[in-house]
């Protein structure tokens, strides 16, 4: 029996402002604050900073004690002492049924939480989403008010780095309920337990501020006074950020080409895979050969800063290192062009028929999508237009159903998990046998990687002490310092 009790020291800095107010820009607007179902980065940010959960990594990224003091790992079971003087923005006490309720939302089906796989570790819990079970199979005990004791069904070595992110924060089971289907979507039905509360939430003039959590009792306190959230879609970010009318902001790939002055810092993370599928109705020759002529000598001048031709499906902050170009078919006209031509003569008129290829809209994208299909046309005789998606979600639906013949998508690595990643194309593995996983994704051609892509922070002169990682949200705010 391991027992883990973590105390947690900072250094102070004698020159910040510890009223400062933060202002942060994002790119898109949240549309959601619930943990258990909050989705892009800029719900993730805003959730990170509003909720503690069991665990919390402090400024260094090690995983700590948050609202747990202390816990201990039996075998496959986790047994957690929470402390007993947390509270919720509205002065309820945090409890261990907080996190029972938070779980069981999670697994439930109807909540269609997007990270709900982080648990399946959980005795019962993927049986119980699935609906092969019902909630009274699911491994979360509250044993009193302040002990949670989880029961995994085996060793996950990722499930502490599970239990810091948004899916694992806490839910007030009382509020949730008096909530009648508004929690997390207005200011008035967001409950806080972390280093911040929210305050404000302006929808139609966008503006969330969070204030430092004046009841907050854990050790992470806010260096800051506030933290001011704006979209501003009115003036470049550029601009934003070098006329000092925001502190940090989230960068697009396209406009960080235009940081080319001294004094904004740029922060950034290849977490973003773009890959090409092709449908496995076509014959699988028709398909090598369209993937022997997608090399980086066709488009990787198209891709723009922050892109590059990719050399597997992992990208960087994953660490698979050892991926790079297996099974990644080579450059090779005169093989391309036999195989197509055999396979071609199969069909009734002895032509390629013609086909759309749908694409995620944007904008570095769509030059290199346009320079794939035109190297195909010009090379195999393979007319082939292109379509913007009306929404990503959609577009990988249709994938998935078999329902287009071609479609470019990015896949987001949203945590460190080799297993979560590779869930998105429909495989289970670890880190250990990643590799070979990657040979059987791309064995068939259905499967093309195309480009990296980064996510970026700015931060400008004004931030002297700046902290953020690659997952769940990128930024924690309390260890954020300004002058």
């Amino acid at each position: 029996m391991a027992v883990i009790i973590i105390s947690l020291a900072f250094v102070g800095c004698s020159k910040i402002d510890k009223n400062a107010c933060i202002y942060f820009d994002l790119n898109t607007p949240p549309l959601n604050l619930d943990a258990q179902t909050a989705q892009s980065d800029s719900e993730l940010v805003i959730v990170r900073n509003i909720y503690e959960g069991l665990l919390r990594k402090d400024s260094s990224g090690k995983i700590v004690c948050g609202v747990s003091e202390s816990y201990e790992k039996d075998g496959n079971t986790y047994t957690f002492k929470l402390k007993n003087n947390v509270k919720w923005s509205n002065g309820d006490k945090l409890t261990a049924d907080d996190f029972l309720f938070a779980f069981q939302r999670a697994v439930d089906p109807k909540t269609k939480a997007p990270f709900v796989s982080r648990l399946f570790s959980i005795k019962g819990a993927e049986k119980i989403y699935s609906g092969q079970a019902d909630m009274s199979h699911l491994g979360v005990e509250a044993e009193g008010k302040y002990t949670l004791k989880i029961t995994l069904d085996y060793d996950d070595p990722d499930f502490c780095q599970t239990l810091t992110s948004s899916i694992c924060m806490p839910c007030n089971r009382s509020f949730f309920e008096e909530s009648t289907g508004k929690y997390g979507l207005e200011r008035d039905y967001i409950l806080s337990n972390g280093s911040y509360i929210l305050t404000r939430w302006n929808k139609e003039d966008f503006g969330i501020r969070l204030y430092k959590n004046e009841d907050y009792s854990g050790e992470f306190e806010a260096k800051n006074g506030s933290v001011f959230i704006s979209c501003r879609h009115d003036e470049d970010t550029a601009e934003l950020l070098y006329g000092n009318k925001v502190d940090i902001a989230f960068i697009t790939n396209n406009e960080a080409g235009n940081f080319n002055r001294k004094g904004v810092t740029i922060k950034s993370y290849q977490n973003i895979c773009w890959v090409l599928h092709i449908s496995e109705e076509y014959d699988p020759d028709i398909r090598t050969a369209l993937a022997m002529l997608v090399s980086d000598r066709g488009y990787s001048d198209e891709l723009g800063k922050g892109y590059k031709a990719s050399s597997s499906i992992y990208p960087d902050v994953l660490g698979i290192e050892d991926a790079v170009g297996e099974g990644i078919k080579d450059y090779n006209l005169e093989a391309a062009q036999q195989l197509f031509s055999d396979a071609v003569k199969k069909y009734e008129d002895k032509k390629f028929p013609s086909a759309v290829l749908y694409y995620y809209d944007n904008s570095s994208i769509k030059s290199a999508v346009t320079a794939v299909v035109g190297h195909w046309q010009q090379k195999l005789s393979a007319f082939v237009n292109i379509k913007k998606a009306n929404s990503l979600e959609t577009l990988i639906s249709d994938v998935r159903q078999n329902q287009v013949p071609f479609a470019i998508y990015p896949i987001t690595a949203k945590s460190g998990s080799v297993k979560e990643y590779l869930s998105n194309f429909g495989m289970s593995g670890d880190k250990s046998n990643a590799v070979n996983i990657q040979k059987q994704i791309l064995a068939e051609d259905t499967i093309i990687p195309l480009a990296f892509e980064d996510t970026n922070i700015g931060y400008t002169p004004l931030i002297t002490e700046f902290k953020s990682d690659a997952f769940n949200g990128h930024i924690d705010f309390s260890f954020i310092t300004k002058k």
